[in-house]
């Protein structure tokens, strides 16, 4: 299968990429980064709250490196591979761009009183907002994962698994809309990369014949 059949198989998660994209953007570019945030952060439940809380994680690196360890089970060691690389990529260049820029966290951007909805239990970061780490992990693998199964009916659910993530982020009052759309930038570049140039090489049992 080239590489043009393979991509338009996933055109659905594309689609509704740069619709997510578009609609964030204008909304961020309208209101501005404090009222974004303030409107995204308002919609509190204790059901939700929970399920936020927990649901948050499919973000962490750990998420990634298991779905990766379970490609390598099932001897599919090139896809496995690659879900690596595009988690280790994104997460090396958005923690390289944390450090290098200066972006308070919501609880310390705010002023004391002017905001007060942080969840009790969770531990608030007060540094390094920009970009979202969680985000950018969950966008990389989510699209990974889309192109490398190959299967239309997964690209909406895959995409909605990372954009819930994202949208995670600032429910837990740990991320401005900013953060998030950047943080999916960078996971969905990098998955693209790795993607094209993975399916260049021929790779057997783990080893690839072009190296």
């Amino acid at each position: 299968m080239n590489l043009v059949k393979k991509y338009n198989n996933s055109r659905h998660y594309f689609i509704g990429y740069f619709i997510f994209i578009f609609l964030s953007s204008a909304f961020l570019l309208k209101v501005g980064k404090a009222n974004s945030f303030i409107y995204l952060n308002s919609f509190h439940t204790n059901w939700l709250d929970h399920f936020f809380t927990f649901y948050t994680y499919i973000g962490d690196g750990i998420f990634s490196i298991i779905i990766s360890l379970l490609f390598l089970i099932l001897k599919r060691w090139k896809d496995a591979l690659m879900i690596f690389l595009a988690y280790s990529l994104s997460g090396i260049t958005s923690q390289i761009i944390k450090n290098l820029v200066i972006a308070p966290r919501p609880i310390s951007y705010f002023k004391s009183g002017e905001y007060q909805h942080f969840i009790k239990g969770i531990i608030t970061h007060t540094s390094a907002s920009f970009p979202s780490g969680h985000t950018t992990s969950a966008f990389a693998l989510s699209l990974i994962l889309a192109l490398i199964l190959q299967n239309k009916k997964w690209n909406i659910p895959l995409l909605v698994l990372a954009i819930l993530t994202g949208y995670s982020r600032i429910y837990l009052g740990q991320h401005f809309l900013l953060d998030v759309i950047v943080g999916s930038l960078i996971g969905t570049i990098f998955s693209l990369a790795v993607f094209h140039v993975m399916s260049n090489l021929k790779i057997k049992n783990g080893i690839s014949s072009n190296l």
